[in-house]
C-alpha cells in the first residue's frame, strides 16, 4: 500500500474509534519515512491532532402512546388467559361432577337390578313396594339416566 493511503486508511480507523477512546492522538514520522499514529507520543517530534468526538444518537423515547398500546395489550391478554382459566376450571368440575354422577347412578342401577324387591318411602315413613310393571318402568328409566351422564 502507498503510505498516503495507509495513514488515510489509520485516520479513518482511528476516527471510527474516537467515540470509544477519548484519548489524544498523536501523528509522527520515522527515520524510514513511515508516519505513525499512536495514544502516547514517541520521544521525538510529533503532532497532536484533534478528532472530532461524536455523541451517542438519542435512543428515541418510548412514546405514551405505545406504552398505553402495550398496557392494553398486555391486559387483553391478561383477560384472555383469565377467561380461559375459567373456562379450563368449569370444565374441569363438570367433568367431575359428571363421573361422580355417572357412578352413583350406575351403583343405583347395579342395586335395583340385583334387589329382590323394590319399595318406596310414603308420608309417613311406611314402605310402599313396586309392582313388576313399576320396576321395569323404574330401571328403563334408571338405564336412560346412565346413559345419559356415562355415554353409552
Amino acid at each position: 500500500m502507498h503510505r498516503t493511503t495507509m495513514a488515510s486508511l489509520i485516520t479513518i480507523l482511528l476516527c471510527a474509534l474516537a467515540p470509544i477512546a477519548s484519548a489524544e492522538v498523536y501523528k509522527w514520522t520515522d527515520a524510514q519515512g513511515n508516519v505513525h499514529f499512536g495514544d502516547k507520543p514517541p520521544a521525538g517530534k510529533s503532532e497532536t491532532i484533534n478528532l472530532p468526538t461524536h455523541e451517542a444518537p438519542a435512543v428515541p423515547a418510548v412514546s405514551e402512546d405505545r406504552i398505553e398500546k402495550q398496557k392494553r395489550l398486555l391486559d387483553a391478554y391478561a383477560e384472555e388467559r383469565r377467561l380461559k382459566n375459567e373456562t379450563d376450571e368449569k370444565a374441569r368440575k363438570e367433568k367431575a361432577e359428571r363421573k361422580q354422577r355417572c357412578a352413583d347412578l350406575r351403583d343405583d342401577l347395579r342395586n335395583q337390578e340385583d334387589a329382590g324387591s323394590i319399595y318406596t318411602l310414603d308420608k309417613n315413613g311406611e314402605r310402599v313396594y313396586l309392582s313388576n310393571e313399576q320396576r321395569e318402568a323404574s330401571t328403563a328409566a334408571l338405564r336412560k339416566e346412565v346413559e345419559y351422564w356415562c355415554g353409552k
